[in-house]
């Protein structure tokens, strides 16, 4: 097993709950960008990385849930073509002002 360093919450960039980094790709439009391990996080505390944690399907709908109930857009590529201004673009053309970022490698 790994282990993983939690860094303290800063409550002033905290949706819903989970940290996020706000992110404009033309100044003026400003999305929150969230990392999928800290929405994880957030909804599974450190149960969802362990082997008998809740598995894939699982996690998928609840971040589809969150998504929906929070204006956000889920953006997840492998890490080549991983690029956080296109999740940004996309959240942007989906009128959606928080976006959910997943490194598939």
């Amino acid at each position: 097993m790994f282990a993983r360093e939690i860094e303290p919450k800063n409550p002033n960039t905290l949706f819903d709950g989970v940290q996020y980094t706000l992110y404009s790709e033309d100044g003026v439009h400003m999305v929150k960008v969230i990392n999928v391990c800290d929405l994880l996080d957030s909804l599974y505390g450190d149960a969802w990385f362990k082997v008998d944690g809740p598995d894939y399907d699982v996690t998928s709908k609840a971040v589809s849930h969150w998504c929906d109930k929070n204006n956000s857009h889920y953006y997840a590529a492998e890490r080549e073509d991983f690029f956080e201004f296109l999740a940004v673009r996309e959240a942007i053309e989906a009128k959606k002002d928080c976006v959910i970022v997943e490194d598939l490698s």
